[in-house]
């Protein structure tokens, strides 16, 4: 699904003074791809071209400079595609420009006629050609903090959206801290791996909560789970488990809603054992960063399940 609307960037044929953004976004963009721009935008006849750009090939042999025309198309509002009667004389233009490949630049795609016609031209004039349409586009701004900022330039309210449903972890902390499972040594907060956060509290003989927590761990789900179960019925046979998915425990929300059973219960008379206290705060210190921020789309939807469910009061 396309993250990046278009739309925001103004139409191109509207004299609102904003015209020309599409092709300003064109040069920023080529410009942070490596291409040093030859020729800027400019209002007026463009003989065929909104750019001139150059890119510098390294090689073994030297360096080899291919000249590109640019051709700026911004049809989003309209959404149709890019056809041969809107590029045409591709190969005139090329000549009276002084260029060796043509490149569109467009916010929708091109028309399979056109994909035809430029692959003949690569095909029987050995001209090369390069389309930047808006998924690639999308694509490369999203890869790298330089791109983001530029996202964030010409796409203000899409990138807004898009930060918020893909939040990265606040800023506190001195580099990034981790979450490790204490089985397989899986890394919980660089990925999508889910794991679990289990709380072993102590029972007597007649299965009754001591009110003692003894151990708390964290653990992928599975096979982990299993051998850190072993382990720890091993060591004492007079525990219980319960636990909580992470994913579900760093929803801010719920965050909230999982310390504040915590206090309830140590209020009640609950207490942990040294090690396990020692564990609890590792744990909320370290997801903590991915806890402050807004919640997604997708999070809002959980926390509606879970308190149907009310799994949040097991603690």
């Amino acid at each position: 699904m396309a993250v990046l609307d278009f739309k925001e960037i103004p139409e191109a044929h509207v004299a609102n003074g904003l015209q020309d953004t599409f092709e300003l976004f064109a040069r920023e963009f080529l410009e942070f791809m490596g291409f040093k721009i030859i020729s800027t935008p400019d209002r007026g006849a463009d003989g065929g071209v909104d750019l001139i750009v150059e890119e510098h090939r390294h090689g073994i042999g030297g360096v080899t400079i291919v000249r590109w025309l640019v051709s700026c198309k911004h049809k989003a509002h309209s959404g149709s595609s890019v056809t041969p009667t809107v590029e045409q004389n591709i190969r005139d233009r090329l000549d009276t420009h002084n260029c060796d490949s043509f490149m569109g630049f467009y916010s929708t795609i091109p028309s399979s006629g056109l994909t035809t016609n430029l692959d003949g031209f690569k095909t029987n004039n050995n001209i090369d050609y390069l389309i930047y349409d808006k998924e690639l586009i999308e694509g490369k701004l999203l890869r790298s903090a330089e791109g983001l900022e530029l996202a964030r330039r010409f796409f203000p309210k899409s990138f807004k959206e898009w930060e918020r449903e893909s939040p990265k972890p606040a800023k506190i902390f001195d580099g990034d801290l981790s979450l490790k499972c204490h089985v397989c040594n899986s890394e919980f907060l660089e990925n999508e791996k889910h794991g679990i956060i289990v709380f072993w509290e102590g029972i007597d003989k007649a299965y009754k909560s001591t009110d003692r927590i003894e151990y708390i761990k964290w653990v992928c789900k599975g096979r982990c789970d299993q051998v850190m179960k072993n382990k720890i019925t091993m060591l004492n046979p007079n525990v219980i488990d319960r636990w909580e998915d992470i994913p579900d425990v760093v929803i801010p929300t719920k965050y909230i809603q999982w310390v504040m059973s915590i206090l309830n219960q140590q209020n009640k008379g609950v207490v942990y054992s040294d090690e396990a206290f020692d564990n609890l705060k590792t744990f909320m210190i370290r997801v903590f960063p991915h806890v402050s921020r807004h919640l997604t789309s997708d999070e809002k939807e959980r926390i509606k399940l879970l308190r149907m469910t009310e799994s949040y009061l097991y603690f």
